[in-house]
């Protein structure tokens, strides 16, 4: 999703990035645990 946002200072544009900021630490964090599983499979 695009937003688009007229932001006073920069605290309002890093605001609006948290987030996306959850996203990606989610999306990192999941890819690890995938990761750790898999090679713990392999042992």
């Amino acid at each position: 999703m695009m937003q688009i946002n007229n932001y006073t200072s920069s605290a309002d544009r890093a605001i609006a990035m948290i987030p996306e900021l959850v996203d990606k630490v989610t999306e990192l964090l999941k890819s690890d645990k995938a990761e750790d599983k898999a090679d713990e499979a392999a042992e």
